[in-house]
């Protein structure tokens, strides 16, 4: 009886986890509303999953097929800069979603040589904080934000073969969530 009674719980758990790590709208969302802060989502916001649109009505649909860990790239294209692109109706935002494996080995190569370029070694080793005017972006590789001071050393260590994907965001992101260089923006990297 207790072997039954613990195998139910972690039954229980494991379904439980799982269900809680599938992504949503309102997951990707939140983290958008979190990275920028000047964004706005509303019903005026256009989702592409792998390069496909898909619309508000099926789009909980669509993204509880992935696992959260199981997007590459989550970017945000503002009202400001599709304001000089043709849309059938006006729109508030682009949401971009790359998922595990969609992108291509070409993309990840190009990707890795532009964020190694935004990367400068640094000659003098201190412990103040970092000077946001160098210019490096934030880096996260598997989730965990790697110290600035280790930046270059690090990313000069990944190969491309080694990675699922890359995303690079070239624009300013929280600084409440990233720190005083989130202004030089955000490189988020998905190894294997």
């Amino acid at each position: 009886m207790k072997k039954l009674i613990s195998i139910l719980i972690l039954l229980g758990f494991i379904i439980f986890n799982s269900f809680g790590q599938r992504l949503d709208k309102d997951y990707i969302d939140n983290w958008i509303l979190k990275t920028f802060p000047d964004s706005k989502i509303d019903n005026d916001v256009l989702y592409i999953l792998n390069g496909l649109m898909i619309g508000n009505e099926t789009l909980n649909i669509e993204l509880s097929k992935y696992n959260r860990d199981g997007l590459t790239t989550i970017n945000f294209i503002d009202k400001a800069t599709i304001d000089s692109l043709t849309f059938c109706k006006p729109l508030n935002g682009i949401v971009i979603l790359v998922s595990k494996g969609q992108q291509s080995w070409k993309s990840i190569k190009n990707d890795l040589k532009i964020a190694k370029g935004k990367f400068k070694e640094s000659k003098v080793k201190t412990t103040s904080d970092i000077d946001s005017r160098k210019g490096d972006p934030v880096l996260i590789i598997n989730g965990k934000q790697i110290f600035y001071q280790d930046c270059f050393s690090v990313i000069n260590r990944l190969y491309t073969k080694d990675l699922i994907g890359i995303n690079i965001i070239n624009k300013p992101v929280s600084k409440d969530i990233y720190g005083s260089n989130a202004e030089n923006g955000l490189i988020i990297i998905t190894k294997k």
